[in-house]
């Protein structure tokens, strides 16, 4: 579940060559003039490296387009695509994952049923506080797909400025809503510096989805992980629920892709990210946000991770929650641009729906590449908590595959990194002398750079398995 060249999931067999050319030579006549306007809530993911002054963006929303003056065949549900480029002063633009909300408002001409050509603004703000304007030519489609090329201002939450530019497409999809409620609790631990907390179901949660004009109940299974420097809530239990609403898009013959804004009183928060649905009904969707806090402090994250099917197809969900701790090796490459980290034994904690409930042991290894020069020296037998939350579904007696987020705490020579982590999970059910195995992969898109100021590529895996 992470970013690849614009094609997020499955993303990029929606969002090709565009096909709806812009004309910059378009001359906008009083008799032809449209007006149209949209609303945007999406997600966005930075990549950089040191300085941080340049980073290259992929986001992803949803929203609504509506004009008193454009046939219908213009308008309605998207999902869009933005690829760009963003500059900086130095040390500004460190990687993230953010969301971002606003509206778009536009001016074309044409005649109608054709292409209209004109121009766009796109202002909204970032959960980190960052407001932006871009403007640009735009480009609309009868089909309903849309090409906005832009540039524009942002300006950080400290007054830092910001350059940009890019290009997002839109294209058709189907709105849906989704609600599910249960029994939720939440259990906080601390590990070094970092307060770490999980809320997650007790069972399975019910409700409906609704997409097309068809209401379908479902079946849901949520989890999430909070990370904070500042003090977390105490252990606590009670009724909860969960809720999303956004569009998806592809046939009814292959995996639908799509975005989606989930909502959760109890964790108090309301995040955008990607979802899916596939042939069987079984949605996945994973929800990843960031809040600032005061310098040298590290953001406040979260990762909510969601999975439901329909009720009465022979499909189950489960989420799961556990912690590792124990000790591991870091081995770095002989100009210390990369590392491998592995732990020489098991580490040993506790699980809280799977494999098992209790005891476990868990492998993991993390590679980190494409640094600087002297970024990462080498470690042995230095302390590590893992904290990895997650859901998955599927057919009952088989794989059940799903996302799943993950929190290390890791000190080397008495400095603590915090790096988080959001992948896939898959659980093998076992049998016979084999023993359940829960798979988590981790994939470093909410990194914040370390104290040294290396950035990297992290991949990793964390394997666990019930302790004899």
């Amino acid at each position: 579940i992470t970013p690849s060249g614009g094609s997020f999931f499955d993303a990029g067999l929606l969002f090709v060559t565009p096909t709806v050319q812009l004309n910059s030579a378009t001359i906008l006549t009083p008799s032809t003039l449209f007006n149209f306007s949209q609303t945007y809530n999406g997600f966005r993911i930075g990549t950089s490296s040191a300085p941080f002054s340049l980073a290259s963006i992929e986001g992803y929303g949803w929203g609504l387009r509506t004009s008193s003056s454009i046939p219908a065949n213009y308008l309605g549900y998207y999902i869009s695509q933005d690829l760009g480029t963003r500059a900086a002063a130095s040390g500004v633009l460190t990687p993230n994952w953010l969301s971002v909300t606003g509206t778009m408002s536009a001016r074309v001409s044409g005649a109608l049923g054709s292409t209209l050509s004109g121009t766009m603004t796109f202002t909204g703000s970032t959960s980190t506080g960052t407001t932006f304007t871009y403007q640009g030519n735009v480009a609309l489609a009868p089909d309903g797909r849309l090409t906005f090329m832009y540039g524009g201002n942002a300006t950080t939450s400290t007054g830092q400025p910001i350059t940009a530019s890019g290009t997002i497409q839109q294209v058709p999809g189907t709105y849906f809503t989704e609600s599910g409620s249960g029994n939720l609790q939440l259990t906080t631990t601390t590990s070094g510096s970092l307060n770490v907390g999980v809320v997650k179901d007790t069972a399975t949660l019910t409700g409906s989805r609704t997409m097309g004009g068809t209401t379908t109940p479902t079946t849901a299974s949520f989890a999430a992980v909070l990370s904070s420097p500042n003090p977390l809530p105490g252990a606590a239990s009670g009724p909860g629920s969960a809720s999303l609403q956004g569009v998806v898009a592809g046939a009814t013959w292959e995996t639908k892709w799509g975005v989606a804004t989930a909502a959760s009183p109890e964790i108090g928060v309301t995040i955008t990210g990607p979802v899916t649905i596939d042939t069987n009904g079984k949605l996945l969707g994973q929800f990843v946000d960031q809040a600032n806090n005061a310098s040298p402090l590290p953001p406040d994250k979260v990762s909510m991770n969601l999975v439901s099917v329909p009720t009465g197809t022979g499909q189950v969900t489960s989420s799961f929650s556990q912690t590792a701790s124990g000790t591991f090796n870091q081995v770095a490459s002989g100009d210390g641009s990369s590392f491998t980290l592995t732990t020489p034994t098991q580490l040993t904690g506790t699980s809280n729906g799977l494999p098992v409930t209790g005891l476990t042991n868990a492998d993991l290894k993390i590679t980190a590449t494409a640094s600087a020069p002297g970024s990462f020296g080498n470690a042995t037998g230095q302390p590590i908590t893992v904290t990895s939350v997650g859901a998955v579904g599927g057919l009952s007696g088989g794989v059940l595959t799903g996302a799943a987020a993950t929190q290390v705490v890791k000190t080397i020579s008495g400095t603590v990194y915090t790096p988080s982590y959001v992948g896939t999970a898959a659980l093998q059910p076992g049998g016979g002398s084999l023993p359940p195995t829960l798979t988590t992969t981790l994939n470093s898109v909410i990194n914040v750079p370390p104290a040294t100021g290396a950035s990297a590529t992290h991949t990793g895996t964390l394997t666990t398995t019930p302790k004899p």
